[in-house]
């Protein structure tokens, strides 16, 4: 993921003695497009995760009750 880390917003003059706080609120608010762009991505590729860990207990499962139903028939 390119661009994940973000660089901290700079301080300047006014705010950093704790005065106006315009330019921190400005530079913060401009960074909020790909704060959500990095989230969205995290987002699906989070899906993806939980998508294949399913997949897999499923298969696991439907594995585990063909073999259940095979000894069962064997028995029979």
């Amino acid at each position: 993921m390119p661009n994940a880390i973000m660089r901290g917003p700079t301080a300047t003059s006014s705010n950093a003695k704790g005065g106006d706080n315009t330019s921190l609120h400005n530079e913060i608010s401009s960074q909020v497009p790909e704060m959500i762009k990095i989230l969205k991505q995290m987002a699906a590729i989070l899906e993806m995760i939980n998508t294949r860990v399913l997949k897999n207990n499923m298969m696991r499962i439907y594995s585990a009750l063909e073999q259940k139903i095979g000894m069962q028939r064997v028995n029979n």
